[in-house]
This record gives structure tokens, C-alpha cells and sequence, in this order.
């Protein structure tokens, strides 16, 4: 299996233009001079290099060490790739060459490969004079025992918050069709987010963009896309923006996956049934999805029914954390959820809300994933 991954991870680098590393060498040049760029909801800030050397604020012991809970969980600690068991010991980054990854991370069926998003910045001088320095993002796999290897996905710039799909043939995510506008150096390329689809083939893959409708100059953007276990729902965070701005959250949205056939208002109509929402989760039976919403203010966990039936809040933000996570990461026995806080730590609690555990604290712990073994 390692072996016929190996051999489809070099394919991939090789259609990929044979790119060894993450796009990230002229973000060490001067990342002081990027354009501004959206802040997602549940994102951490844009790490700088400085901030990729994690630095321990306060290492507490694990509040959940000692108990018996399946599966591992995958964070980022300061932009770099770590796993732990998922009762907080064991933590470690076997993975030296993978830095700057952000966002949501998604494993695959097999328990084995993971596929996240890594971000940089684009050097770009212009003929007559003028230089800028353009985010930029890609997404990749890698095996979670490798100790070097990964393979680059997307060569657009701009593709980020990885789904692998349960079945693990395909992975969704979201795609900046504005990624690689670099024309002008006065008006910086406002990103224009829509559903991206990786299919992953034996010895090849293809890809297909669906893109949501616009009403004039206002466009409906997909984020945070992730699909049910069978394959035939999409929960994504709805954002519309226009020209002039950067995309603003309307909420989640749940449709069947593929091609986007509702028209501007009725997509509209359907997110703002759960306003503000973003970060959905699918539990691993598929009978509910976890998601974030803000419409009270602070960033808090709802659980709704898979058909949209009945809703509950999970667990509020609290006086000891802010819940700031892409995706509250399900337990493979449905029994807990991971998620991040604003202050860098991961936490974990159960399905009812009623129990919450501390496992890290570090300042730089964000977007936990739980294994689906």
C-alpha cells in the first residue's frame, strides 16, 4: 500500500512541475509587504517564519492523559505538522519538510495519509518598477509516518481546507479563482473562493471547479466545504463579496454535492437558515454535523441533525477559551469532538457537551483532526 502511494505521490509532483516544497521560500524574503488578504473564519493570523519555530508558553499536562480513546489527532503547532495519541501523549512532528500549513486537515479512510493546505507568498516585480508579495496556497498529501515525503495537489495558488471524501477517491476544497491574478499593483486580487473537486485516479487524476451564481457585482463564495459520509451532501460556509471587498459570512449551506443549481437568493435563503455558520463536520455514522456559528456573538459549537430536522448548542465559548477551529474534528466512535481556542491550545469534549479536556497548551495549537481509526 506505502508503495503504490509512493509511486502515485511522485506522478502527482511530477504533472505537478516537480515541486519538492511547499511555495514558501518568498515568504522568508519580506513578508511585511503582502497585500491584505481575507481572514477566514476559525483561522489562526498568517504565520510568519519567526512564528514557525513554536515557542512553549506554558506545556500543561494533558487533562485527558491515561484514558482510553481511539484514534490519533493531527494539529498544526506554529504552521508545522504534529500528531498526538488522542488522549494528549505522545506528541510528535515526524515530518520534518512540511511548514506553513494552516487551515482545516483531512485524513484519509485508510488512517494512514492526511491532505492539508500550506500557504507562502508570490515575489512579484513589475518591468517598469514596483514589487508586491502575493499570499499564495496549495494543497498536498503526505503519509503520517513519513519522515519527508509529500506530494503536491493543486498548482493554482490558491486552493485550501481540504475533504477527503469516505470513500477516499475524491478530495473537495475550496478554490481562489482569483489565485495568480497579479496584474496590477495597486489593486490587490480580492479572492473569489468556489468548490474545487480533486479526483484521485490509480495513475492519474482530474479536477472540477462548480461555481455558485452571482447577482451583479456580488458573488457567492464557497468555503470550508465538507461532504457526508455517503458522498451526497455538501455542508460549505456561504460568503458573498463584490469587487471591493473581501468575502463576508453569510452561513452554512447544505446542498447536494456537485453542481450548485440554486439560483443567488435561494442559495442565500438556505445559509441564512444557519447564519453565521461556518466550520462543518460530519459525524463519522452521518447522522449529524458539528459546525461553528458566531450569531450570538462568540464563536460557539452547534449540532444539527443530518437532515436539518433539530439543532442544539454544543458548547459555548467560554471565559477560559474562544473556540477558533476550521472543522470540530469527530472521535471514530462519534463519543467526542476536538476543536482549537484564540490562545493556540487543543481541547476535546464529548458528543453532549457536558465534558471539556484540555491536551495542549503552547500558544501556536490550531485546527485539530481526529484519525478515523
Amino acid at each position: 500500500m506505502k508503495y503504490k502511494a509512493l509511486l502515485f505521490g511522485i506522478l502527482l509532483i511530477v504533472a505537478c512541475g516537480k515541486k519538492s516544497e511547499p511555495q514558501t521560500a518568498a515568504a522568508n524574503n519580506n513578508p511585511s509587504t503582502s497585500t491584505p488578504f481575507a481572514q477566514l473564519p476559525g483561522e489562526e493570523p498568517r504565520v510568519t517564519p519567526a512564528d514557525t519555530q513554536p515557542t512553549i508558553f506554558s506545556q500543561i499536562q494533558s487533562q485527558a492523559l491515561g484514558m482510553k480513546l481511539p484514534g490519533k489527532i493531527a494539529f498544526w503547532r506554529g504552521g508545522q505538522l504534529y500528531y498526538m495519541n488522542a488522549d494528549g501523549s505522545n506528541q510528535t512532528r515526524p515530518n520534518q519538510a512540511i511548514r506553513d500549513g494552516y487551515g482545516k486537515i483531512s485524513w484519509a479512510p485508510d488512517g494512514e495519509r492526511l491532505t492539508f493546505a500550506a500557504r507562502g507568498l508570490a515575489h512579484i516585480e513589475y518591468p517598469l518598477g514596483g514589487e508586491m508579495q502575493v499570499p499564495i496556497s496549495d494543497i498536498f498529501i503526505t503519509h503520517i509516518d513519513s519522515n519527508h515525503w509529500y506530494a503536491q495537489l493543486t498548482d493554482n495558488f490558491g486552493t485550501s481546507y481540504p475533504d477527503w471524501s469516505k470513500d477516499g477517491k475524491t478530495i473537495w476544497a475550496s478554490t481562489d479563482r482569483s489565485a495568480g491574478n497579479f496584474s496590477s499593483l495597486f489593486t490587490p486580487p480580492y479572492p473569489n473562493f468556489q468548490l474545487f473537486r480533486f479526483n484521485l485516479g490509480r495513475d492519474t487524476f482530474s479536477t472540477n471547479i462548480y461555481s455558485c451564481p452571482t447577482s451583479g457585482k456580488v458573488r457567492a463564495q464557497v468555503l470550508q466545504p465538507a461532504v457526508s459520509p455517503d458522498g451526497k451532501k455538501m455542508a460549505f460556509t456561504l460568503a458573498v463579496s463584490n469587487v471591493q471587498g473581501a468575502p463576508q459570512v453569510v452561513g452554512l449551506a447544505i446542498l447536494p454535492a456537485g453542481e450548485i443549481k440554486l439560483g443567488f437568493q435561494e442559495l442565500i435563503k438556505q445559509a441564512e437558515k444557519h447564519p453565521k455558520g461556518y466550520a462543518p463536520s460530519w459525524s463519522p455514522d452521518g447522522r449529524e454535523l458539528a459546525y461553528v456559528s458566531t450569531k450570538d456573538g462568540n464563536p460557539n459549537i452547534y449540532i444539527m441533525s443530518a437532515d436539518g430536522s433539530s439543532e442544539h448548542l454544543l458548547l459555548k465559548s467560554g471565559s477560559n477559551y474562544v473556540i477558533n477551529t476550521t472543522a470540530p474534528g469527530w472521535s471514530p466512535d462519534d463519543k467526542w469532538l476536538c476543536f482549537s481556542s484564540n490562545t493556540g491550545s487543543i481541547y476535546i469534549t464529548t458528543s453532549d457537551g457536558k465534558r471539556v479536556l484540555q491536551l495542549t497548551q503552547t500558544g501556536s495549537d490550531f485546527h485539530p483532526a481526529w484519525s478515523p481509526k
